[in-house]
């Protein structure tokens, strides 16, 4: 189960959480200045990557939500 929370003034979906992860996942290109951050830290659900996606060298991923 996921909980999705979205912008109060819009209904943006701006981040994800769950039961057992230990992280909140911010939507990072709803944010005022996303370069500020440096780009992608972790890639997900690359199982279901399309030709067109590219993952920058040295990001770590997964196939699915890390466990």
């Amino acid at each position: 189960m996921v909980t999705r929370d979205f912008c109060e003034s819009c209904g943006t979906h701006v981040a994800n959480h769950r039961d057992g992860l230990e992280a909140v996942i911010v939507k990072i290109g709803t944010l005022d200045d996303p370069a500020r951050f440096g780009g992608p830290k972790v890639a997900l659900y690359l199982a279901e990557k399309q030709a067109f996606h590219h993952v920058p060298a040295g990001v770590h991923g997964f196939d699915g939500l890390p466990s």
